[in-house]
């Protein structure tokens, strides 16, 4: 059967790999790097970095992820994660939202290869969430799993209220205003967390992203998933994540 005009076929997946590698092969390029996630950013600074580690300091989450909600893709398989990938670097959207591809590492949460598109109200991720599910059964012409999710999955355990949302009017759980001072004194005490203004992301595959996508053959290569076989890529390109994806199949049934 031929495939809709639209699709991005493996094929050319392994165009764009071949390309890349023959490009750090050209000049020499020695340079490595145990980075997971690709991200395609917009000049907002979300601070992400900042939020997390109140949350790990004081067990509390910050106001400003009381409003944050992702769009949440998840591929089976390493092939699907490579055309996400695609999918996400020539997305257009309203507010070129942040987004990025990632394979998933943190022992506490579950699931293997995931992409996030960020989100500042719950209306503007349902609003994605659709749209996506278009591009990918037009670009990928497979059913990926894709929901919308509320802030870190790190803050779940401790706030199980917090993941529950409410399509109909108020979420179960609001920001708790005691807590507007615990985050004061900590930001005075942590100038490196000030918000900044940053580059937007260049589009187009560059360095960076090519040895990250080595990486991620590490990690297939780690869970089983051999739906890179062709590649031509360095199954241990990071010896890191290969051992934790090792280690997180212990955990978590990947089931190709």
């Amino acid at each position: 059967d031929k495939q809709p005009l639209n699709i991005i076929s493996d094929g050319l997946v392994l165009k764009l790999l071949s390309e890349s590698l023959k490009v750090l092969k050209k000049h020499d390029v020695k340079i490595g790097t145990c980075r997971s996630q690709i991200y395609r950013k917009n000049s907002i600074d979300l601070n992400c970095n900042r939020h997390i580690t109140i949350f790990e300091t004081h067990n509390i989450i910050p106001e400003f992820c009381f409003g944050c909600y992702k769009v949440q893709i998840e591929p089976q398989y390493l092939i699907e994660l490579i055309k996400l990938f695609i999918i996400f670097d020539q997305l257009k959207l309203d507010g070129d939202n942040t987004r990025k591809c990632m394979v998933e590492l943190r022992p506490e949460v579950a699931g293997f290869y995931k992409g996030l598109v960020y989100c500042s109200n719950l209306n503007e991720a349902n609003k994605i969430a659709k749209l996506l599910h278009l591009i990918i059964e037009e670009k990928i012409g497979s059913k990926l799993s894709i929901s919308v999710k509320r802030g870190c999955s790190e803050y779940y355990s401790s706030f199980p209220d917090y993941k529950k949302i409410n399509n109909m009017g108020k979420q179960q759980m609001s920001y708790d205003e005691s807590w507007r001072l615990i985050e004061k004194k900590y930001d005075k005490k942590h100038s490196q967390f000030d918000q900044k203004k940053i580059a937007p992301s260049l589009l187009g595959l560059n360095i960076s992203d090519a040895l990250i996508i080595q990486n991620w053959i590490s990690y297939a290569n780690g869970i089983g998933d051999f739906s890179y076989d062709g590649l031509g890529i360095d199954a241990t390109a990071c010896q890191q994540i290969y051992n934790q994806a090792s280690a997180r199949i212990k955990i978590y049934q990947y089931s190709d």
